[in-house]
């Protein structure tokens, strides 16, 4: 597992690639406390090993309760690598509205880039 934190002018992107465990929790909650108030928090989490990510976590529902978790403090999810089954996992239980969807990590960046002032 790798988390990546960069940061742009207000805005905190936190990248975690692997799977994601409790370390992975600790990571990103310690990077969530040193971050001001007044930045935009984005989160990204690799879902390519999704059975991977459920095993280390319990369920599939211990993982997104910890999603929307952060969701609740502001963050902004993103999901990507998603195999077509979690997709349409994620849109019967109507949970897709509450995470962005990107095929890649680079389409990631794409979304990111337009949302970004041009200097």
């Amino acid at each position: 597992m790798e988390i990546t934190h960069k940061k742009y002018e207000g805005l905190n992107l936190i990248i975690v690639q692997g799977t994601l465990n409790k370390y992975a929790d600790a990571g990103i909650n310690e990077i969530l406390l040193n971050t001001p108030a007044t930045d935009e928090l984005h989160l990204w989490v690799d879902c390519s090993d999704i059975k991977q990510i459920i095993q280390v976590n319990t369920s599939f529902s211990d993982f997104i309760n910890y999603l929307l978790q952060l969701k609740h403090q502001g963050v902004q999810i993103l999901l990507f690598g998603l195999n077509n089954n979690t997709r349409k996992m994620l849109a019967l239980l109507k949970l897709d509205q509450f995470f962005g969807q990107a095929p890649t990590l680079d389409d990631a960046y794409l979304t990111l880039s337009q949302k970004l002032p041009v200097s």
